[in-house]
């Protein structure tokens, strides 16, 4: 019993050390990033005080590169759904500079899923949880240093951008560097961006719309004289290269022989914020709906959402196929191979839509405006004024299904 006592003792002065780091960690973020802000900001009165006579034939505030520029892309965040919504304004980026070499600093998580992507020379991870080791933040700044890049973006949250990102930007070296026009980061940057968030035109009403997240994100390109997105339209979607097929992913072996061949339905289980979620009764409604529909339901879940998939199967019944565990990798096999993906506003959702197959998103507590896709083939329902009506949702979506699902081909029943 001692030994235990003194096991246990020892792990909570570890978590206390722990909670100390992180803070510190923190506290070190941000006195650094505002010692950079002021140093900025007295550089640039200086400067004003000699004003120098920009080249007649371009705007000071759009940058020139060379044709071969090397540019850096600076994203650290854990989310799936970021990640994703990013490929946007990389491929805006790889149009406006072909020739230049386009890199991306990104979380150790999804740089395989960034590398893929066709204008993308080179992936760095990231490990917000180290500080020197592999991926850690001061290797991250020396690396970024020594490249001496051209351009350096922080593509942060359009709304709530990240220190450590600003941080990261404006002490890797770059001779020009873009980021969030707001923020107590702003003046960090050499062109500092000033993002819209509501469409231009209003309502009946005079409500202004909010603008996509992605049409946000690619503002930050304006300094290199690309247009501000009108608004969401096909050709801005977020567009990843196809993924293996679900009989070539060994891990997905098993799931393969039971579906034989069978169409499937993929429903998320879960998100990442609990508001967010669909109900338990509206999942288990829309196992019922995918049945009628011809179209096996398959359960997709996260490794702390189990307990929500068999309270899902609990209500359905065991026609609903519970997914295996899956990586970034072969979640993305699944959602490509599934006829339909209907899921909350999540990372999934995101992840589908950039794999091309027909997606509908509910959202319950978010703007959909902003997170979703509403354009053929694709659904944002705005549940938000009815998050427990089960039988609304599914009629909803049901309208949906019939034309993303197309007319219904005769295939063998699957099996148990």
């Amino acid at each position: 019993m001692l030994g235990v006592s003194s096991a246990l003792k020892r792990l909570k002065r570890l978590k206390r050390f722990k909670r100390l780091e992180r803070g510190g960690r923190r506290l070190l973020v941000w006195l650094l990033g505002t010692a950079v802000a002021a140093l900025r900001l007295c550089s640039r009165r200086w400067a004003s005080s000699t004003p120098i006579k920009a080249p007649a034939t371009q705007s000071p505030s759009i940058i020139g590169l060379p044709p071969a520029a090397r540019i850096q892309v600076i994203r650290l965040d854990q989310r799936l759904g970021n990640a994703v919504m990013m490929t946007t304004m990389l491929q805006r980026l790889g149009e406006n500079a072909k020739t230049a070499q386009i890199d991306v600093l990104a979380n150790w998580r999804f740089c395989a899923l960034l590398g893929r992507h066709p204008v993308v020379a080179k992936t760095i991870p990231f490990d917000k949880r180290r500080l020197i080791g592999e991926g850690g933040v001061l290797r991250a700044m020396m690396w970024l240093r020594r490249q001496q890049y051209d351009l350096i973006i922080d593509a942060a949250n359009p709304t709530d951008p990240s220190s450590t990102q600003a941080l990261l930007t404006a002490l890797a070296g770059g001779r020009f560097t873009i980021g969030p026009g707001h923020g107590p980061f702003a003046p960090v940057y050499s062109h500092s961006v000033e993002i819209m968030q509501h469409e231009p035109s209003s309502d009946e009403l005079g409500n202004s719309r909010s603008r996509h997240e992605i049409a946000m994100r690619c503002d930050l390109l304006t300094p290199l004289a690309v247009e501000r997105l009108p608004g969401m339209e096909l050709q801005f979607l977020p567009r990843l290269p196809k993924v293996a097929t679900l009989a070539d992913t060994p891990a997905l072996a098993l799931l393969h022989s039971k579906l034989d061949e069978h169409p499937f339905a993929a429903l998320v289980v879960a998100s990442r914020r609990a508001e967010k979620d669909i109900s338990v009764v509206t999942l288990a409604a829309l196992v019922d709906l995918c049945v009628d529909n011809h179209l096996r339901p398959m359960l997709v879940y996260g490794p702390a959402e189990g307990r929500r998939a068999q309270q899902v199967i609990e209500l359905a019944g065991e026609r609903a196929v519970l997914a295996p565990p899956t990586d970034i990798a072969t979640l993305g096999v699944l959602l490509q191979s599934a006829t339909v993906v209907v899921t909350a506003d999540s990372g999934p959702m995101h992840y589908s839509v950039a794999l091309g197959t027909p997606t509908c998103g509910i959202f319950v507590a978010t703007c959909p405006g902003r997170y979703g896709y509403d354009l053929a083939p694709h659904l944002a329902l705005d549940a938000r004024d009815r998050p427990g009506d089960a039988a609304g949702i599914s009629a909803a979506v049901s309208d949906w299904l019939v034309q993303a699902r197309g007319p219904v081909k005769a295939t063998r029943g699957p099996t148990n």
